[in-house]
């Protein structure tokens, strides 16, 4: 009787602890308030967003292109490089632009309710959603609840961010 309990005693340890080795914890929520660089083939874009339609992306490579500026503020939406600038309520870029197609994923990654998790491991989780850009997946530390990576699933368009840092 002693042998039959020590032995179902060791295989409750195991398995509680294969069960916490595969323990992954899944964010509830993603940190929306950041400044980081974003990576598309070879342009980079600085970014700052701090919420819907709350944004900021700067063009910093290719050198030709650097400095070009989108904002959007709320409803108001402006394009700027140098002292050139054209600001208006309507945002007349197309949702296949690389800075809109930021934005526009970002923005619905506000709304968690509109995600469906497709994988997650103890590091990241990756989410697909939808927005006016089209079908896409992201990934997110789950630690920092940083996302990594925008990857639009309809094209061959994946955005990698790194500098992550917090926006206050």
């Amino acid at each position: 009787m002693k042998i039959k309990c020590a032995f179902l005693a060791i295989i409750s340890m195991v398995i509680v602890v294969i069960a916490g080795c595969n323990n992954t914890s899944v964010p509830n929520s993603i940190n929306l308030q950041f400044s980081a660089a974003a990576t598309l083939n070879n342009c980079v874009y600085d970014i700052i967003y701090t919420g819907k339609n709350l944004a900021t992306v700067t063009v910093s490579e290719p050198e030709e292109i650097k400095g070009v500026t989108y904002i959007w503020q709320g409803g108001d939406c402006s394009i700027e490089y140098g002292e050139l600038a054209c600001k208006t309520d309507t945002l007349y870029l197309p949702d296949s632009s690389y800075a809109v197609i930021i934005v526009n994923v970002l923005n619905e990654l506000n709304n968690m309710e509109s995600l469906q998790v497709v994988s997650s491991s103890q590091e990241s989780t990756v989410f697909k959603g939808n927005c006016t850009s089209g079908d896409f997946t992201v990934m997110v530390d789950n630690a920092t609840t940083f996302v990594q990576s925008i990857t639009m699933t309809d094209s061959d368009i994946l955005i990698k961010l790194s500098k992550l840092s917090p926006v206050y």
